[in-house]
């Protein structure tokens, strides 16, 4: 078999296996212990948050919180962000957004607006803007599009979003993107979401990557956590999404480097193409 749905889910490379069973067998322990392996494993922890970070944003800036899966991450800022008013996001993104956005107004807590694409599957960036108004509290913007791959310039879209309302809370679903496209997150940007599965990583692992000065609602109360269940995740699967956030990135560059076409599109083919085997 020739496996063509890199979009939908990698393989898991051999190192991040490797790695995986490394954090099953040996390194088990609680990172929240007080013990000195739960001490060390919370260091490796830090380290890997400073590894996912840094390949996109300022760390000073922002900060990782780790989730089960990236639908975990989209639906953990919408519902933490979507409280009043209306909340914007476009009609081409992943069910993990779309579905949320239909729940806000089941639950009655804001009004879902929807921005139209344009005909290569970007959104209509200018319709999308006479969207937002001075009662618009979320935006939720797809970065790479799962079934066709139309890339959004989301610094530019949020940019454009913050100058005709401040206040706007401004989310990016980066699942699709990140490790397989350069971006450095705008100042404009809050929230980006990012799943280890994507790029030959485990299942089970994925992230919202936030601005510090956002305060995030609690939505799992006790245990390990305040805020979202890391530590029950596990260092295994956050160990190898790292592992993989760096063979990801050296792979675009090394095809970034051979791309004498200068078509982004083609460039993500062979990217998928060798994503699908070990780097």
């Amino acid at each position: 078999m020739i496996y063509l749905d890199n979009a939908a889910t990698t393989k898991p490379s051999l190192k991040a296996t490797e790695r995986a069973q490394i954090y099953i067998t040996e390194k088990f322990y609680n990172p929240s212990a007080l013990y000195k392996e739960g001490f060390a494993l919370q260091s490796e922890l830090k380290k890997a948050r400073s590894v996912l970070l840094a390949k996109v944003a300022d760390e000073s800036v922002f900060e990782v919180i780790f989730t089960s899966c990236g639908t975990e991450a989209d639906n953990q800022a919408i519902f933490s962000f979507a409280r009043r008013g209306n909340a914007v996001t476009t009609e081409g993104e992943h069910s993990a957004v779309l579905a949320a956005f239909h729940e806000l107004k089941t639950r009655g807590v804001a009004e879902p607006r929807y921005a139209p694409l344009l005909k290569d599957g970007r959104v209509d960036a200018e319709k999308l803007l006479s969207l937002v108004d001075d009662k618009t509290s979320f935006i939720s913007v797809m970065h790479v599009n799962n079934e066709i791959g139309a890339i959004n310039d989301v610094n530019a879209i949020a940019k454009a979003v913050k100058q005709k309302n401040p206040r706007v809370i401004f989310h990016v679903d980066g699942v699709q993107a990140y490790g397989k496209i350069p971006i450095r997150l705008a100042k404009e940007i809050d929230l980006y979401s990012i799943s280890a599965h994507k790029l030959g990583g485990l299942k089970g692992v994925g992230a919202l990557i936030k601005r510090k000065s956002l305060v995030l609602p609690a939505y799992l109360i006790g245990g390990e956590t305040l805020v979202t269940d890391e530590a029950a995740l596990g260092a295994m699967g956050i160990h190898t999404t790292k592992e993989e956030a760096r063979n990801a990135t050296m792979a675009w560059s090394i095809l970034s480097a051979h791309n004498t076409s200068g078509d982004d599109a083609q460039l993500k083919i062979r990217f998928d193409a060798m994503a699908s085997h070990d780097i």
